[in-house]
């Protein structure tokens, strides 16, 4: 067996690499729930902020059998869910100080696709901006938003 890795989105995007999933031009890929959340929206569960209180935790509850459960409708969209990765808990950034959830109101978001994450951001008062992640830092910069998620060692990584 022979195995290619295209990293840093080197063939698509979130979206693009799981349509290619389905369609059979990709043979695996580690996406992010939230970029599967509009065609599978069980996985979607996974985003709800605090939803658990520890990694241990979570990772008791995702591989067990309700992560058995919340992967077996991705079968319905020809893919198949192997396994969850994970990178890190999500950690807010903004150009603005953030200390509790009214701060993010009237600021431009950057959000995954994941009605969930969306509707968390509206709940605080945001603009949900849906910006794919190989623009976050351009669109960062040139403060198309305000602010954005993205696990600690993510942030560390892209300087954001």
């Amino acid at each position: 067996m022979q195995v290619k890795i295209f990293a840093s989105q080197l063939i698509g995007t979130g979206t693009e690499m799981v349509e290619m999933l389905q369609a059979g031009a990709l043979e695996a890929a580690l996406i992010p729930t939230a970029e599967i959340a509009p065609i599978t929206p069980s996985v979607q569960v996974l985003d709800i902020p605090f939803l658990f209180p520890s990694r241990e935790v979570a990772y008791k509850v995702i591989d067990g059998r309700a992560g058995r459960d919340i992967l077996k409708p991705l079968r319905t969209v020809n893919i198949e869910g192997v396994a969850f990765w994970e990178s890190g808990f999500k950690q807010f950034t903004g150009n603005f100080p953030i200390r509790e959830p009214q701060d993010y109101k009237g600021r431009k978001i950057r959000v995954m696709p994941a009605p969930v994450i969306v509707e968390q951001f509206k709940a605080f008062g945001a603009t949900p901006v849906p910006i794919d992640f190989k623009e976050l830092y351009n669109a960062l910069q040139q403060k198309v938003v305000d602010g954005q998620e993205n696990p600690l060692a993510t942030n560390i990584t892209m300087r954001f």
